[in-house]
């Protein structure tokens, strides 16, 4: 037990010089990283911006500034629907 915990002592002293950052200067796109930056301009972008519209039901200009995405209007109204529609939970 006594080694386990001088292992697991001295394994944590290791980690933070581990971690170190690189301080290398950043190379040009890979093909992956150019692929991955043009579907998610031309794909993920107008899904997102659809997906998290802000539904207005009050002013926004107040000190709480409260959104709610649709696709969280939208969950919330389908959680509702379905617990009426199936009669709510049945433990047996």
């Amino acid at each position: 037990m006594r080694t386990f915990l001088l292992a697991l002592f001295l394994s944590a002293a290791v980690v933070p010089m581990a971690t170190a950052q690189d301080t290398t200067e950043p190379t040009e796109l890979s093909g992956m990283e150019k692929f991955d930056k043009a579907f998610a301009e031309a794909v993920v972008g107008p899904i997102a911006a659809v997906l998290f519209w802000d539904v207005v039901f009050w002013d926004n200009d107040s000190e709480s500034n409260a959104e709610i995405p649709i696709v969280l209007a939208w969950l919330v109204l389908g959680a509702i629907f379905f617990t009426l529609r199936f009669q709510f939970i049945n433990i047996r």
